[in-house]
This record gives structure tokens, C-alpha cells and sequence, in this order.
């Protein structure tokens, strides 16, 4: 009789996996966002609102609000209709805020459960907690993984549909030894995981598949009794594909590989076996790995031969697994290893180029097919163990820490832009986007004349695409180079005129130079192009109110609010708009719900306090501007306006000090220079009350206070 295994030991499988997923990604969760996940960052203006979350059910992943695109058809820009992946960055807002590199950890979540999820499942497929643990610690430390577990966009959508495919995959396994009512349960929950999985990443459409092969062949039931207990699976799978073309208007991405584009037919039909053998290279042989750019060409030694080769040994090894499967099923012999081989391919189904596929290879694709390799590593290691026990620490140890040493070689590339973009300019020495990509992440950084260069060179690789010519007018715009920026984005507009950004930059910069009329025809054709965007709004309700049409402004504020209800820079101008209005209860309530949505917001806080500080509430005022300084220490208005109420309750002190921090910040700001006068003159300095008044008269020699306080420092300087 075996003893029975002490609770707590069963724990330290998990423990040591969650140790060690957090200890190989953890230092990683805070590295800058780059690429497509600035889509789902920077640029996504929807994921702070929950309201948000039922619009990506009848939406593909655009970011655009339901109803905005009147069309005859239902039509799709991207082909990608996966609503829960896009629900799932609320939960990253919702834990994170606008810690945007910290959203990653919700990734290291989901690589930890699925990996767990895998043990459960290995531990059920091997018979073996040793080689359960062993294929879950192989899949924790694949180097592969690295890529899915760092981006937000593409990867998070591989954790998620793999999490619940495995889900199912493991409700599943050994259905069949429960009780009617108990397998009725799990029969649900594998269904209703399948559903998840299909709105997480359309990839997940495989798992009847590997049901089907896990029934028949592993569990050695008949085929007729599989396909009954996969009927509602298949009736899920039909109801997706019927609602992804509803939303869509097709089941795939609209666009091709751009490598496979200029191939024929025959070409084409030939590198579909070549790239599924460049997957099995990555997978069983993950050494060296490169950055995402350097996997979108085929090889230059590729031939339409080599393809049709590849297509014989893939078809031939295949043909065989089958073969020995369906022996070993008959006979009753070891049918892991066959299974898993069939397993790999059937996973790679999806990125097969079958149907158009946007990217040519991407080693997150691998995150779905490694869960086979994973568990023939399992069974293998297994083997071995038995064979001679200290075989499997022999070579199970070297090849663990192999895989930690890249994976983590792997994160400190992907962790680093500058390493990452490098990475990929030499072996892209023709493809702009990465010299592009540098640029961006220098943009960010603050280094704008470097990411200028960045951005020239990339035009100078190819000058067409929009991206980088918008970005060079960007950081012109941000440079002070005004007129060179103008003429970069009309430019970009006359060969991509729908593009939004470079139509609303071009209004604030026809604004700043006071063409009006044209400004305004900038941001319409920008609200045009992208409603979900409400920058163009506020910028043409900014050019109302200054015209003094306030009610056409607010009816745009408004508007935007509609657009992204939790906006607060719209918000933030209607209260203004209404305080100016005399509506001061009305805009009190919008800087409320803006400490409300932001609970250091400084400017609402400022506003907030202005409307307390009229109403005679001096202290709550002066409590409020001091908590815009602690929440932003260089908000100009904040410190004025303490200053203000500081000296005109006697503190002349503290008002010097703060009027002179908002100078710092604002030179230029004449009612600061006049108001440290006035504080100055309360000191008694008269001979810097003085120099702050030629200050005021050097910018505005005309301001009505100027002239007063030149009297009272004429006054307090008499006999």
C-alpha cells in the first residue's frame, strides 16, 4: 500500500513554478511598452471605461464605438475579432492605473496560469507528477515564451486563448471515469472555456481538433462517441464563426504576409510547408532568436524545391505518427510520443498562411504548438528517469538552464528598445520600421532631435510609409520648428488624407499661427476620420469659445464626452467653459467626477480650489492648491493662485515664494511677475517690487495692474 502523499508536498510543484515564472519575468514588468502595444496604451482611449466592454462584442479590435461606421456591410479594418482580449485590458487599468509598464504583470499572470494549467493537464496525460512537473517547468522556461509573456497586444492574446484551451483541454481529460452529473458539469465548463478562447485569439478553433485526438487516441474511445461529447463544442465554434462574420463582414485579416504577396500560386503553396518547418526548427532548437522585423522575409536561399521538400518530410512524418498512433491504439502500446507529434502541427493549423495572415512567422505564435512539445519533453524525461534515475537531472538540468539563460537573454533584448530596435535594423537593413520604432521610443523619451534623425533615416529606407513621415512632422512640431512641420503634415495629407493625428496636429499648428478658418477644417476632417478620437473636438470647441460661440462649444464638449466618457481633458475645458458661463455649481460637479476618475488630477484640483476661494472658503482652497503642487509640483496655476490667497491674507512670505516657482515654470506669465511685485513691495523690497514691475512692462506694457503698482511703489518709496 502506497502512503499517501502529505498535502503539503503536493503544493511545492506549484510554488516553485510560480517562483520561478515571477523571478524570470518579473524584472521585465516594467519595461517601456513598444510596438503594437502602444495601441492598447497610449493610444486607447476606451480601456479606463467599463462601459466600454460590451461594445467589443459587435466590434472588431479597432477602438472604434459602436455605430460610429455607417456602412452597408458589416466591414472590418484589422480582421481581428478577439473582445475579450480587448476586455482585459480594463482589468490592467483597473489594477494598474496609467502605469502603463506595469500592465505586464497581468501577462506574467496568465503565463503562470497556463503553465499551471499544463501541470494539471500533464499530470492526467503522463500518468507521472515527474513528468508533469517536467513538462511545466520546460514550458515555464521556454525561450519562445518570452515574446508573448512581454507584448501586451499580440502576446496577451496568445496567454489568454491558450489559458482557456487548456481549461477545456484538462475539463475534458478523464471525463469519461466521472459520474453522469459530474461529467455533464465538466462537459460545460470545457464548452464554455472553448467560447473564451475564441474571443481571446481565433487560433483557439483548433481545440475540437486536439479533443477529437485526445478522445480517440489517448483515451482510446471510439471516434462516434468523441464527436458526441464534442457536439456542443461544435455547435460554439459554428455560433463564433457565424457571429465573426456579422461583425466583420469575414473570417480572416484582410491583408497578406507583404513576403508571400509578390509569390505565385505555386510559390506560395510551397512556403507553406517551408515556414511550418521553420516553426519545428524554433521549437525543437529555440537558439538564436531574433527580434519580431527579422522573421518577415523568407530566407534568400528559399526555393519553391526546398518548400515542396519540406512538404514531403512534414507529410511523410506526419503520415507516420499517425500510423504508429493508431497501432499503438489498437495494441495497447505507448501513444504520447505520436500524439504529441500530430498535436504540434494540428496547433500550427492557424498560422499555416491557409488563410490571409498579416505576419509571416512570430515566435508567439509557438505558444499553443510548445504545449505538445512540452508534453513529449515530459514523456521523454519520464523515460528516461526510469531507465536510470539519474539520467533525467543529467540531462533535464542542462537543458532547464539553457533555456533560462536565453529566455532571460530574451527579456533583457525585448526590456530595452535601444537593444530591441538595434536588434532589428541589422537584420532589416532595408525595412524602415525598426530605425521607426527606435524613433518612437526616443520620441517618448524626451530625446526629440535623436528620434528626428531616427525618423529621416527610415524615410530615406523607404519614403512611403506614412508612419515615419508622420512621426518626423511630429517631433518638428515638438522641435519649435513650426513652418517645416506644416509643410510635413500637408504633405504626409496629400498622399493619406484620412490620417487623423496628422490632420489634428496640423490644426494646433494652423491655430498657433492664427489661420483659423483652415485650423478648422483640420480638425473637422480629423473628427471625420476618427471619432473615437475627441482631440479634434476639444481643439474646434476651443476655436468656438475664443469666437464666443459658447454653445456650439459646449454641445462639441459634450460630444466628446460621449466619445470617451472618462475623458478628462474634456471635462476639464467644459468646466471652464460653464465657469466662464457663470455655471459655477455645473463645473464644481465636472472637477469632482474628474478627482473622481484621476484623484490627483492637478488642474482639477487648481479649478476646484478657485470655485472654493470665490465662495469665501479660503482654507479648503488653499488646501486644494497645495494638493494640485504635491500632485504636480510644476503646475504654474496652482502656484499662482496659492500665492494670491497667501498675500492677501498677510503671508507676503510665502506668497514671494511661490509666485517666483511659477515664474520659474511660466516666464512669461505678466500676472505672476505683477503679483511678485505686489508680495515684494509687502516685504518692503522696493528695489525688487521694482524689477518684477519692468518685468510685467517689458511683456505687456499696457496691463491695467502695471500702472498700480507702480503707484504703490512710488507711494511706499516717498518721504
Amino acid at each position: 500500500m502506497k502512503t499517501p502523499r502529505h498535502p503539503v508536498l503536493a503544493w511545492l510543484g506549484p510554488l516553485a513554478l510560480a517562483a520561478l515564472v515571477a523571478g524570470l519575468f518579473g524584472w521585465t514588468a516594467g519595461a517601456p511598452p513598444m510596438r503594437d502595444d502602444l495601441l492598447v496604451t497610449e493610444e486607447n482611449p476606451h480601456a479606463s471605461s467599463a462601459g466600454n466592454i460590451l461594445r467589443y462584442f459587435v466590434n472588431d479590435l479597432d477602438w472604434l464605438p459602436a455605430g460610429e461606421r455607417e456602412v452597408p456591410r458589416p466591414s472590418s479594418r484589422f480582421g481581428l475579432y478577439r473582445p475579450l482580449l480587448a476586455a482585459s485590458y480594463h482589468v490592467d487599468a483597473a489594477l494598474w492605473g496609467q502605469d502603463f509598464g506595469r500592465w505586464r504583470w497581468t501577462n506574467i499572470g496568465l503565463h503562470l496560469a497556463a503553465t499551471l494549467l499544463l501541470l494539471g493537464l500533464a499530470g492526467r496525460l503522463l500518468a507521472s507528477r515527474r513528468a508533469a512537473l517536467a513538462a511545466a517547468l520546460v514550458f515555464a522556461l521556454h525561450p519562445l515564451h518570452a515574446e508573448a509573456v512581454s507584448w501586451l497586444l499580440g502576446g496577451r492574446a496568445e496567454l489568454l486563448a491558450v489559458v482557456f484551451v487548456l481549461a477545456s483541454w484538462w475539463a475534458f481529460a478523464g471525463c469519461e471515469l466521472e459520474r453522469r452529473r459530474a461529467r455533464a458539469m465538466r462537459d460545460v465548463f470545457s464548452a464554455g472555456s472553448f467560447l473564451l478562447a475564441l474571443w481571446s485569439k481565433e487560433n483557439a478553433l483548433v481545440l475540437p481538433a486536439i479533443l477529437f485526438l485526445h478522445g480517440w487516441l489517448l483515451e482510446r474511445q471510439s471516434a462516434g462517441r468523441v464527436l458526441q461529447r464534442l457536439v456542443p463544442h461544435l455547435v460554439i465554434l459554428a455560433a463564433y464563426l457565424a457571429l465573426r462574420w456579422l461583425v466583420m463582414g469575414r473570417f480572416g485579416p484582410p491583408v497578406e504576409a507583404p513576403a508571400l504577396a509578390p509569390l505565385s500560386g505555386f510559390e506560395r503553396l510551397a512556403a507553406i510547408p517551408f515556414l511550418l518547418a521553420w516553426y519545428l526548427r524554433l521549437a525543437a532548437l529555440p537558439f538564436p532568436l531574433a527580434p519580431a522585423e527579422c522573421y518577415q522575409a523568407l530566407p534568400g536561399w528559399f526555393s519553391p524545391a526546398i518548400g515542396v521538400l519540406a512538404g514531403a518530410v512534414l507529410i511523410g512524418s506526419c503520415a507516420v505518427c499517425l500510423w504508429r498512433a493508431v497501432r499503438a491504439r489498437a495494441g495497447g502500446h505507448e501513444i504520447v510520443p505520436w500524439v504529441a507529434a500530430l498535436l504540434f502541427f494540428v496547433c500550427l493549423g492557424p498560422v499555416a498562411h491557409l488563410v490571409p495572415l498579416p505576419v509571416l512567422v512570430a515566435e508567439r505564435f509557438l505558444y499553443l504548438p510548445s504545449v505538445a512539445v512540452c508534453l513529449l519533453l515530459g514523456w521523454a524525461g519520464e523515460r528516461l528517469a526510469r531507465h536510470r534515475s539519474w539520467l533525467l537531472p543529467a540531462a533535464g538540468i542542462p537543458v532547464l538552464l539553457a533555456f533560462a539563460l536565453q529566455t532571460t537573454a530574451v527579456n533583457l533584448r525585448l526590456s530595452d528598445p535601444d537593444l530591441e530596435f538595434a536588434a532589428a535594423a541589422r537584420c532589416r537593413p532595408d525595412d524602415p520600421g525598426p530605425v521607426n520604432n527606435l524613433g518612437t521610443y526616443l520620441l517618448r523619451s524626451g530625446k526629440i532631435a535623436e528620434a528626428l534623425a531616427a525618423f529621416e533615416q527610415a524615410i530615406a529606407i523607404d519614403p512611403v510609409p506614412a508612419e515615419a513621415r508622420y512621426n518626423r512632422a511630429l517631433s518638428l512640431q515638438r522641435l519649435g520648428r513650426r513652418q517645416e512641420a506644416i509643410e510635413a503634415y500637408r504633405a504626409l495629407l496629400r498622399d493619406t488624407p484620412g490620417h487623423a493625428l496628422a490632420q489634428n496636429n496640423l490644426g494646433v499648428l494652423l491655430t498657433e499661427v492664427g489661420d483659423i478658418q483652415a485650423a478648422r477644417e483640420a480638425f473637422e476632417r480629423a473628427y471625420r476620420s476618427d471619432p473615437a478620437h475627441p482631440a479634434p473636438l476639444l481643439n474646434l470647441a476651443a476655436i468656438l469659445q475664443a469666437e464666443g460661440r459658447r454653445e456650439e462649444a459646449e454641445r462639441l464638449y459634450r460630444t466628446a464626452l460621449t466619445a470617451d466618457p472618462r475623458g478628462t481633458e474634456a471635462r476639464l475645458q467644459l468646466g471652464r467653459l460653464l465657469e466662464a458661463s457663470g455655471r459655477r455649481p455645473e463645473a464644481e460637479t465636472l472637477y469632482r467626477e474628474i478627482l473622481a476618475l484621476v484623484p490627483g488630477h492637478a488642474m482639477a484640483l487648481n479649478n476646484l480650489a478657485n470655485l472654493q476661494k470665490d465662495r469665501g472658503e479660503i482654507a479648503a482652497a488653499e488646501e486644494n492648491y497645495r494638493a494640485a503642487i504635491a500632485a504636480d509640483p510644476r503646475c504654474a496655476p496652482a502656484h499662482y493662485n496659492l500665492a494670491t490667497s497667501l498675500l492677501s491674507r498677510g503671508d507676503a512670505e510665502g506668497a514671494t515664494r511661490h509666485y517666483r516657482i511659477a515664474l520659474d515654470i511660466a516666464p512669461d506669465d505678466v500676472s505672476a511677475w505683477l503679483g511678485l511685485g505686489y508680495s515684494e513691495l509687502a516685504r518692503g523690497r522696493v528695489q525688487e517690487a521694482n524689477e518684477a514691475a519692468a518685468r510685467a512692462a517689458a511683456l505687456a506694457p499696457e496691463a491695467p495692474r502695471l500702472g498700480r503698482l507702480r503707484s504703490a511703489i512710488q507711494a511706499s518709496s516717498a518721504p
